[in-house]
């Protein structure tokens, strides 16, 4: 089981995308890649190009940050898991109580 909601993707700068209206359903996850990626439920935009160290992929270079948007499950209740994968990169975020989550603020930070 996918998001539910409507994504709203804005770059904050250069390196941080925000995203907001969307939530988790009760044991559900979300999966969000790079722009173009057909396979995620959510893509970042194409004006975020994160690009590998030499020797750091980019799960190691990206920052995920999950917090409550005000509404929904208080934060304290809510209880996530954040997963990066490479090849094609990929964060998923699984809600892991029986519970929606309610709004998600999300910030993805590329180091």
């Amino acid at each position: 089981m996918a998001f539910t909601g409507t994504a709203v993707v804005e770059l904050i700068a250069g390196d941080l995308v925000r995203i907001t209206g969307l939530s988790l359903g009760i044991s559900a996850n979300g999966t969000i890649g790079l722009f173009g990626d057909a396979t995620a439920d959510e893509n970042l935009p194409d004006n975020f190009n994160p690009v590998p160290y030499a020797d750091v992929n980019l799960s190691d270079a990206i920052q995920v940050l999950v917090q409550q948007d005000g509404s929904g499950t208080p934060l304290a209740t809510m209880m996530l898991t954040v997963a990066k994968a490479e090849s094609p990169f990929q964060i998923t975020i699984t809600n892991l109580i029986a519970t929606a989550t309610g709004g998600l603020e999300i910030y993805v930070r590329y180091h």
